[in-house]
Order: C-alpha cells, then structure tokens, then sequence
C-alpha cells in the first residue's frame, strides 16, 4: 500500500483565482483520493484575489501549504522552485487550470506503489501502452501535469541543468530526460487522470492578459527565451537524450500532428526553419535536434536552409 503522505502535490498559480478555486476544489474535494497529500501551492507573486484566496484554504486544510513569492519568477522558474523545494518521494506538479477525473486514478496509484522512477498522470498522446516507445513517453510529459516523478533523481546536477533550460516553458523535461538516460521506464496507466482541456474561465483571454501564455510570448524576455518558439521547447529536450534513437522517437513523436507530404519527423525542422528567418527562433535551437536526423534528412535541412533563406531574403516568404 503506497503512503500518500511521500506524493507531494505542488500546484504553480500566477493571477488565475478562479481557475485556481476550481482545481483546489477538485484536488480537495470529498471525492479525491488525494486530498490528504502534502500540497504546496507556489504563488507567483499574483495580484488578484489569489493571496487571499490562498489564505483562507490554508486555514480550512492544514495539509495546504501556501508559497507566496516575492517577484514573479516566471513560468519556468516556478517549475523550477517547486522541484527544487520537493521533499518528498514523489512530487506532482499541476497547473491552476487542470481538469481532474480520477476515475483512472488507482491505476496510476499502482505505478507509485510498484515505485517507477516516472509515473503518467496522462496518456492522451499513447494510444497502445505497450507499444509505446521512451520519445513518445516524454512528448506526453511536455504536458507539466502528465509526470509524477520520484525525487531521488533530481540530483544537484540534474536541478542545476533545469535551472540552466528556464529559458524555455519545459525545464521538467531535463529530469524526465535523464530517467530514460539511466534506462528507466515510464509507467503508463490505463487512462488520464488529467486532461488538457480549457476552462471556460479563461477560453476569451488573449496573449496580453493571459499570464500563462505570456510566459511564452512577451518580448520582455530574455533574448534567448524570446527568440525560442514554442515547439523549439520540445526540440530542445532532444539535446539531453543520450541514445540517438530515443531522438529520433522524440522528434518523431513530436511530429505526429504534422506529417505532411511525407516529411516526417523533418516537418517540424521545415517549420523551425522558416521560423528562424522570421525572427521567432535561434539558430542554436535548429541545431538542438540535428544529430537525431539521418543523413539524407541533413542533406535536406541545408537544401530547405539555404532555399528559405534566399526567398526570405528576396522577400519572398510564405505567410
């Protein structure tokens, strides 16, 4: 029987109330098997009513701990400080908008139990369990809420090359990386606990007032973090697989919504290409994934590289 006192639940929030309230009435409710979980909820110095919202659940569930910070750290920073401050065997990490069904929940209780390095909360992206390769494991956890992961692996080594990847929207992936590294294996349950869905409390908001996606967006970044597409976040990830064919399986699986004309895996290094030209990416992160292609698809990297960069330079660019 797994103690649920060793999973830690850590839910990141920034100016959400609403959308916080529900997700801690889910994770909170009479129905959920995590409720008695150690929760720290990290507060990324919001300015609605969060602060007091926190407060009062505080005082109404003394197994919630509230984590106020004192400047807004970032999306990716808030990631961070959660696994960094983890102190417990698993730890959870959620988001203020995440729809909760726990009807699958006992079997991703039987992953904890038989003690995985990487337990799936989520499998939205694995249809055949069984079949399911290591690249395409770790395309499901680029979604945060998808991977519950066993602390011990989270070395001074492993947190500081997180801390160092912040400049993307995905430093989780560092640790979930080098887990396949050391060749262990990802428990897959038989359905998601959590689903990537919208709420309804933030289907209108735009770039400009919905903080999440602002994270992602905002030229106030860091010239590197601003100069990163949003897929590039996922290429990146490729870098600290050791095994060139768990790459290939990455990038692979990445590029399943967009095999088109029989590109492939490739597709995805078109799009980053002509990015690139447009100013929403960096050369460094073209080259993140380079090594995974076989060689006719570097030949066809240069051949699209060079090509797109004449027509860019013409001026003649797709839209």
């Amino acid at each position: 029987m797994f103690d649920l006192s060793q999973l830690e639940i850590a839910l990141i929030t920034f100016n959400r109330d609403k959308c916080l309230k529900n997700t801690l009435d889910r994770v909170l409710g009479e129905d959920s098997p995590v409720r008695s979980c150690p929760i720290v909820v990290y507060d990324n110095h919001s300015t609605d009513g969060t602060p007091a919202l926190l407060a009062e659940y505080a005082r109404r569930y003394p197994n919630l701990k509230a984590v106020s910070n004192r400047r807004n750290i970032g999306l990716s920073g808030n990631i961070c400080k959660a696994l960094e401050n983890a102190s417990q065997k698993y730890i959870w990490i959620l988001c203020d908008n995440d729809t909760v069904d726990w009807t699958y929940w006992p079997d991703v209780l039987k992953g904890l139990e038989e003690e995985h390095d990487i337990v799936l909360a989520s499998r939205f992206y694995i249809r055949d369990a069984a079949t399911a390769t290591p690249g395409l494991k770790l395309a499901q956890l680029t979604f945060l809420p998808s991977g519950i992961y066993k602390t011990e692996n989270l070395t001074d080594e492993i947190m500081a090359w997180t801390m160092n990847d912040t400049y993307t929207v995905l430093p989780h992936l560092v640790l979930a990386c080098a887990v396949v590294n050391n060749g262990a294996d990802i428990y897959v349950p038989k359905g998601s606990v959590i689903n990537m869905q919208e709420n309804p409390e933030i289907a209108s908001l735009s770039v400009e007032n919905a903080p999440c996606l602002d994270r992602v967006t905002s030229k106030k970044r860091h010239p590197k973090a601003r100069a990163f597409a949003f897929d590039a976040c996922e290429m990146n990830a490729c870098s600290f697989l050791n095994d060139l064919t768990h790459r290939r399986e990455l990038l692979e699986a990445f590029s399943q919504p967009a095999k088109l004309n029989g590109w492939g895996p490739y597709f995805k290094y078109r799009r980053a290409v002509r990015w690139y030209f447009e100013g929403k990416n960096s050369f460094s992160n073209l080259m993140d994934v380079y090594p995974a292609l076989n060689a006719a698809e570097k030949i066809s990297f240069w051949f699209y590289f060079a090509a797109a960069g004449l027509l860019y330079k013409l001026g003649l660019k797709r839209r």
